[in-house]
């Protein structure tokens, strides 16, 4: 079961315009938080902890 778990928070993170791929409209600003968060916690689950690689995700 630690196996299956451990395996799951090591997932990829999604290719751009996936569905679950976090976005932000620009005509929508309110929402750049909620898009920041969501890139924390993907983030999180997949184990990018580089501040390099962040920052290449979140210019994606």
């Amino acid at each position: 079961m630690a196996e299956q778990n451990n395996f799951a928070m090591h997932r990829s993170m999604p290719a751009r315009g996936h569905a679950t791929a976090p976005t932000f409209d620009s005509s929508e600003p309110r929402n750049l938080r909620r898009f920041f968060q969501d890139l924390k916690t993907l983030f999180e689950i997949t184990g990018v902890t580089d501040p390099k690689q962040q920052k290449k995700w979140v210019t994606r």
